[in-house]
């Protein structure tokens, strides 16, 4: 028992020591980004079981993938890939908002989760190279 408690330990001490390729100064990003990752893992991974349970089997079978790029997500973001770990969070975001507008309607409110996509686009493109900001730089002018 006392070796399972310490890997969860080490896991969850991963979330506050980012990577070396993570300068310190994106601290604050990789804790906050961590947490809502593991967040999102667990979420989507109890949402199997809901949607399963309400015999909406489609989203019950979308969630074990959305479970599963989590897991990527979380993994590449504790690896300091946060460009691949925004880009997947960004997608699954918006298959899973999508997916369920589709098979449940507008009344469950999913489609409401699509407001964290700019939260996300935002918070990472601060800490983003000038290289890329310039790639970015056209998406903030036909979102404004």
């Amino acid at each position: 028992m006392h070796t399972h408690s310490l890997q969860i330990r080490r896991f969850f001490n991963r979330f506050s020591e980012p990577p070396e390729n993570v300068p310190t100064i994106h601290y604050r990003y990789h804790v906050a980004a961590s947490y809502s990752f593991f967040i999102a893992l667990l979420y989507h991974f109890g949402m199997i079981f809901i949607f399963y349970l309400i015999a909406v089997y489609p989203l019950a079978l979308l969630n074990i993938f959305s479970s599963l790029i989590w897991a990527l997500i979380l993994g590449s973001h504790l690896k300091g890939k946060r460009i691949l770990s925004i880009s997947l969070a960004l997608f699954e975001i918006n298959l899973h908002a999508i997916m369920c507008v589709t098979f449940i309607g507008w009344g469950a409110g999913f489609q409401y989760y699509v407001l964290v996509v700019p939260l996300m686009v935002v918070f990472d493109y601060m800490w983003l190279g000038a290289g890329i900001r310039k790639m970015v730089r056209p998406f903030f002018s036909t979102v404004a």
